[in-house]
Formats: structure tokens, C-alpha cells, sequence
């Protein structure tokens, strides 16, 4: 778990999402406010993130619905352009989750400079956003072509939220099989599934990611090496809402008395 404490300067980090509000080309996108509205709305949010003591950022275009296998053009330029105007302000690790395409992640990642990536890059889901098959082969290969494999830390989300694996398994099982045959740097679990999991069983780092509030993340953090965290630290929990600096604090607080039980 050694690079995880060199790049965020701690053992457990919490690593918060920057929800992009709706991009050129998505349906839900705002046209009569444009890309100045997505940008002031990341840039609040950012600075609230940081302000209530986050330890790395995630960028996701999250509120791309429905999400698409392979995304327009479009949505990566456009992700690009937003994170390269707001790359001044940034003073913690940030990575690239485009929804759910794990090649214009890689591709973003390259452009900005990210320093990690979180995806669906192993497996066959069934989801209400349709049959999403993934090619590890192919991502692993995009990053060597661009010269940041090794560099580039990827994260791969194994039993997300939303979505059912076709072949059936224990968590543990799916872990001990993607870590063997994927070789990613880290694995993003639901929270729920942390409470599966018995330590130290697990070589790589376990991230739990989704579902995690103020009110379990003491229970999900022992058993694992860090926690992605989106909804919980917005204005009154509500999805839909901004950042909210104080939640963010009081969810900090939270975890770093998680990290010291632990």
C-alpha cells in the first residue's frame, strides 16, 4: 500500500467526488448556461472540498444520465477543458472517472495530468443502463500507448452500485480474481461489501466506494485502505446539491477517528 501514502500523504485517505453537472451533448445539459455554469459550479465545489480537508479529488462527469459505454467525443474535450481551467486551484491528487468508459478516462488522465483513474475495467454487468462488457486488455494497453502505465494509478470498481455481475461470486472471490488476472493498482468495493472482507486477506488496496455517510464510514474504513465519498458531503446529503464545507469537515473528522481505531 505504498503508493497510496506517498500520493496522498496518509494511510487511509478519504477521496471526495466532483460531481461534473450535466456536459455539451448530454441531455440534462443546461445550453442556456453553458460551460462557464459547469465550471463555477466545480470550482465552488473544489474549494469547499479542500477547504474541509479532503485528501484527493475525483472528477466524474456524474450527471452525464443515461451513461454510455463509449462517450462522444464531446464529453472528454469537454472534460478537459473544465478540469484544465480549474487545475490552478487544485492542491491535493486528483483522478478521472468518465462514466463509465474506462478508455476516455485513460485518455483525460493523460491530458490533465491526473494522478489516478477509477472504472469499471474488469468483468460483464448487467445495469439499467443496459449489458456493460469490459476489455482489461485494451484499457491496460491505452496507458502504454500514452506512456503512463505504472504512472497512471487505476482503480477498478468491482461490484459497483447499479450494477449485477453476471458471474455470480463472493467479494472476496471477485478481489482475489481481478487482483490475480487485472493487475489494477487499487479496488473499489461498495461499502456494504467492506464489512465482508478479513484482513489482511487482501494485497492490494481496497477502497470502499459508495454508500459511505458520516454515520458508517467508522464501520467501513477499518477493514479497508481508504474511502471514495460523493453524496454524503453535499448540502443536506442531496445528490442533486453542491458541496458543503462543513459537511465535509465533520465527515473528515469522522474518518480520520475511523483511521486511528482501525
Amino acid at each position: 500500500m505504498e503508493w497510496i501514502e506517498a500520493l496522498f500523504g496518509t494511510k487511509k485517505p478519504i477521496i471526495a467526488m466532483c460531481h461534473l453537472r450535466a456536459l455539451p451533448g448530454d441531455p440534462l445539459f443546461r445550453s442556456d448556461l453553458g460551460m462557464s455554469y459547469i465550471i463555477g459550479q466545480a470550482r465552488h465545489d473544489i474549494a469547499a472540498l479542500q477547504e474541509g480537508g479532503i485528501d484527493g479529488i475525483l472528477f466524474s462527469n456524474e450527471f452525464s444520465f443515461p451513461y454510455a459505454q463509449k462517450v462522444e467525443p464531446v464529453t472528454i474535450a469537454a472534460m478537459s477543458r473544465i478540469i484544465g481551467e480549474v487545475l490552478d486551484m487544485i492542491h491535493v491528487p486528483f483522478g478521472i472517472d468518465c462514466m463509465y468508459d474506462a478508455i476516455a478516462s485513460i485518455d483525460i488522465a493523460a491530458a490533465v495530468g491526473a494522478s489516478f483513474m477509477r472504472s469499471l475495467i474488469a468483468g460483464i454487468y448487467s445495469s439499467d443502463h443496459g449489458l456493460w462488457n469490459t476489455s482489461p486488455s485494451e484499457i491496460a494497453r491505452r496507458a502504454v500507448h500514452l506512456g503512463i502505465y505504472g504512472k497512471l494509478k487505476i482503480l477498478c470498481s468491482v461490484d459497483p452500485l447499479g450494477f449485477q455481475a453476471l458471474k455470480s461470486r463472493e467479494i472476496a472471490e471477485a478481489i482475489r480474481s481481478v487482483a490475480f488476472y487485472i493487475r489494477p493498482d487499487g479496488i473499489c468495493i461498495p461499502g456494504s461489501e467492506s464489512s465482508k472482507l478479513e484482513l489482511p486477506e487482501h494485497d492490494l488496496p481496497i477502497f470502499c466506494d459508495g454508500g459511505c455517510t458520516h454515520n458508517n464510514i467508522a464501520d467501513f474504513l477499518p477493514k479497508t485502505d481508504g474511502a471514495i465519498v460523493g453524496t454524503a458531503l453535499k448540502q443536506n446529503g442531496a445528490f442533486e446539491q453542491s458541496i458543503d464545507a462543513a459537511r465535509v469537515h465533520s465527515f473528515m473528522e469522522s474518518a480520520r477517528s475511523a483511521s486511528i481505531i482501525g
